[in-house]
């Protein structure tokens, strides 16, 4: 399988299901590599108990259509020293070496880069073909003295700019919000797990999207907001692009929001239809 074929969503809401998947793959990995044999809701246990203290957990996965054929998992600590802890990466045994794990730790460095300066992880032990330590190794992350723990600096994920999904609204990242709306969205994001993308620039959220889903898997942009000095280079085209294509992977049909009079061209480009006064949706992907 072309590389280019496995996309990188993120997983804001690691519910029950996505639980069972994590704990398929690690299952499947685990019986390929290690000869190891385990009662699957053993799997499913471990992963729905793992972090669950934690309210900073991120995680992406690598999918193929609907197939998962990968994720990446783990959590920031808590504290004021900008750490990070990658707890799993996994790849089905037979995509490996398509670099699809190099672009789920990618992406995990690039969303943790805005409020997190060191990531930390421990390799998992050399499967048959295949050696963690040294992918790591290639990756940029080096071992601790005289220990089996990996550590990595992310300045240069915070350089560059682009679109990166927050999965907790820190402190610091609040401290970057441009308008007086940081509490309502950090509520969004930190309680309800809701989807939220921020623009990075030079390591600061220049522009972000916040949404939500309706019960009916309708898409609800809440707000996005890009900072006046950005304004008018992409940064809010990206960041809708973004957001869209996340609900078309998540089976959504349709995105919707409130719009000001000053909003509302902007939003007649990205292909927004106006239904009411205030009102705008837009249909997407392919209803089956």
């Amino acid at each position: 399988m072309p590389k280019d074929d496995a996309k990188i969503f993120p997983i804001f809401n690691q519910d029950d299901d996505i639980s069972r998947r994590f704990a398929s793959l690690e299952k499947n990995i685990a019986e390929a590599n290690y000869n190891f044999y385990a009662p699957f809701e053993s799997y499913v246990n471990f992963y729905k108990n793992f972090d669950n203290l934690s309210d900073s957990r991120f995680a992406f996965g690598a999918f193929h259509g609907d197939e998962m054929l990968g994720f990446i998992k783990g959590y920031k600590n808590r504290g004021p020293y900008g750490r990070a802890r990658i707890s799993r990466l996994c790849v089905l045994s037979e995509f490996q070496k398509n670099g699809i794990g190099g672009k789920l730790l990618a992406a995990a460095e690039k969303s943790l880069s805005v409020d997190t300066k060191i990531v930390d992880l421990v390799p998992a032990k050399s499967a048959k073909e295949f050696s963690p330590k040294l992918f790591y190794e290639k990756n940029g992350y080096c071992n601790y003295n005289g220990g089996t723990g990996m550590y990595k600096i992310l300045e240069e994920a915070s350089k560059q700019p682009g679109v990166a999904p927050i999965f907790q609204v820190s402190v610091a990242i609040k401290r970057q919000f441009i308008d007086s709306h940081a509490e309502e969205l950090a509520e969004h994001v930190n309680k309800r797990h809701d989807p939220m993308f921020a623009y990075i620039k030079d390591g600061a959220v220049v522009g972000y999207l916040s949404a939500s889903f309706q019960e009916d898997n309708t898409m609800e942009i809440v707000r996005l907001q890009v900072h006046e000095d950005f304004q008018f280079i992409g940064i809010g085209r990206s960041l809708f692009q973004t957001a869209q294509q996340y609900a078309i992977h998540k089976g959504s049909h349709r995105i919707e929001l409130m719009h000001t009079e000053e909003s509302k061209r902007f939003y007649q480009k990205m292909g927004m239809w106006k239904q009411g006064n205030f009102t705008m949706d837009k249909v997407i992907g392919c209803r089956s």
